[in-house]
């Protein structure tokens, strides 16, 4: 039987999560003006949210689930502590790699950076968004000696709509620029962002 070594499985998983990237980024993009700042372009994308978040989630959890299936083989070696380790910084690894090609598409398409709204509030936004699906590839991991995996898998995927569909665009965005709060854009006239 031919054994498949960690590193072709990195190059995969790596390969994996850049394709992912890649998607959101040129559907955020397809779907935008040139003249469009970042937040509107990448947060206003539901589709990275909806599709490539959630498979990036559900491939964090299918990852650790592996790892789930030898637990018994694993701790009798004494190495639920590596194993643990290893699966934290794969999820690192990840978050950072999806969140640069995602962001960085952006940088490479010629639009404008923090155009509608404060700078340091949109960057927060930014790094809210990377930081909450790291938080929730954290509570992933408890999958790996955890009870309830479906229950877990379920409240991560819901925790990651509700962060984005009520948090992120009902009060962030609404902080970032007026142009986000739909009394604002009523009592101006705007119907369009």
């Amino acid at each position: 039987m031919k054994k498949m070594s960690f590193s072709k499985i990195s190059w995969s998983l790596f390969f994996t999560i850049v394709m992912m990237s890649f998607l959101s980024a040129s559907n955020a993009l397809l779907h935008t003006s040139k003249d469009s700042d970042i937040i509107r372009t990448q947060l206003y994308s539901n589709f990275s949210v909806i599709f490539t978040q959630s498979m990036l989630l559900l491939l964090m959890s299918w990852q650790v689930l592996n790892f789930r299936a030898i637990n018994f083989l694993v701790a009798i070696r004494g190495q639920s502590e590596k194993i643990q380790k290893q699966m934290i910084k794969t999820i690192i690894f990840e978050v950072i790699i999806y969140f640069s090609f995602y962001y960085g598409s952006f940088m490479l398409s010629g639009n404008i950076w923090f155009k509608d709204g404060y700078v340091l509030i949109g960057i927060m936004i930014l790094l809210m968004r990377a930081f909450i699906i790291l938080f929730l590839g954290m509570i992933i991991t408890s999958l790996y000696r955890g009870q309830h995996i479906a229950i877990i898998i379920v409240a991560v995927q819901l925790s990651n709509f509700v962060y984005h569909f009520f948090l992120e665009t009902k009060i962030l965005l609404v902080q970032y620029s007026p142009l986000y709060d739909p009394i604002y854009r009523a009592l101006h006239h705007i119907y369009n962002i």
